[in-house]
């Protein structure tokens, strides 16, 4: 999945959104995730640069050439998230 998260400091606001990825796989015997990973933020532009609201343009936001922030379960070695 990739999309923009929304996050802001408290529930009044500001907000602003990020663009996020998320790749899960699921057990097919049961209901566990035999491994995620989750990437958020722009490690260029940094965090609070993008109000909630302001409409993205370009696709190329969604796909960041460093990520903020990366977090992991597992893994199978494929890094083709972006």
């Amino acid at each position: 999945m990739r999309g923009a998260a929304i996050w802001g400091e408290n529930a009044r606001g500001p907000c602003w959104i990020e663009p996020f990825f998320a790749r899960v796989r699921i057990a097919e015997a049961h209901d566990t995730a035999v491994n995620y990973e989750l990437r958020f933020g722009d490690a260029v532009r940094g965090l609070g640069t993008f109000p909630y609201g302001k409409r993205v343009r370009r696709a190329e936001w969604f796909f960041p050439t460093e990520w903020l922030c990366r977090f992991s379960k597992g893994g199978d070695g494929d890094e083709s998230g972006g």
